[in-house]
């Protein structure tokens, strides 16, 4: 397995919009993707200068699909958030050498 993080600066009062966003017209692109396992979006609150912090986790079963689940991102904040000031601070992709989880994990949140 592979892992996608990202982590994100966006307006504080737009976090909640950004999530309804990702969950509405986002995840579904990833869902669709082959090598696709599961998708996490994180609020992490307001950093110190007051801005909004998001993380998105993306679990794929090969590299080549993480990877591109970087690049489905990159495309959706460049066409679908254009109406937001939203900056990726950070993105990494590696090995999942760990991973646990209970069943319920499986149940979905919505923003």
């Amino acid at each position: 397995m592979y892992a996608s993080v990202r982590k994100y600066g966006v307006h504080a009062d737009q976090v909640a919009d950004l999530m309804h966003r990702v969950d509405e017209k986002f995840v579904g692109r990833l869902e669709q993707m082959p090598g696709f396992i599961s998708y996490q979006a994180i609020d992490a609150g307001t950093d110190r200068a007051g801005e909004g912090r998001v993380f998105t986790v993306t679990i794929c079963s090969d590299l080549d699909a993480a990877e591109r689940s970087t690049e489905i991102a990159a495309e959706f904040v460049r066409d679908e958030l254009a109406d937001m000031e939203i900056e990726r601070i950070e993105a990494a992709t590696g090995a999942v050498k760990v991973s646990r989880a209970q069943s319920d994990v499986l149940e979905a949140e919505h923003a």
